[in-house]
């Protein structure tokens, strides 16, 4: 039994997966930022480094989200030095799925997912 390393694991014939729609659609690989969420990443990173800030991301429960952007970072070179600025945040456990799912596919589409 062989795998093909380019198949799409979870689609049906003729679908595209998410990273297939990113780099087809956007022009742009998976956990590549454009310049607008590289701005965006930036502001985000220099609100983390304030405890206050900080207490506010637990009180909205955004954790499992900035979990999942260090994730995304942590794979994008252009991007990786900010991680440091999101220390912290790391936890035992992993993020909810839904908060994993939600964040992918926003990330994926580039519009809020419900």
């Amino acid at each position: 039994v062989s795998v093909d390393p380019h198949s799409e694991i979870g689609t049906q014939p003729g679908e595209k997966s998410c990273d297939a729609e990113i780099s087809n659609n956007r022009g742009i690989g998976p956990y590549n930022f454009s310049p607008v969420e590289k701005i965006g990443l930036f502001c985000l990173c220099h609100l983390a480094n304030a405890p206050e800030n900080r207490e506010l991301f637990k009180k909205e429960k955004l954790e499992d989200y900035l979990i999942c952007v260090c994730w995304f970072t942590q794979r994008c070179p252009e991007v990786a030095h900010l991680t440091p600025k999101l220390d912290g945040f790391e936890r035992l456990e992993p993020p909810r799925l839904e908060s994993i799912a939600k964040a992918y596919l926003s990330k994926c589409f580039g519009r809020k997912i419900k």
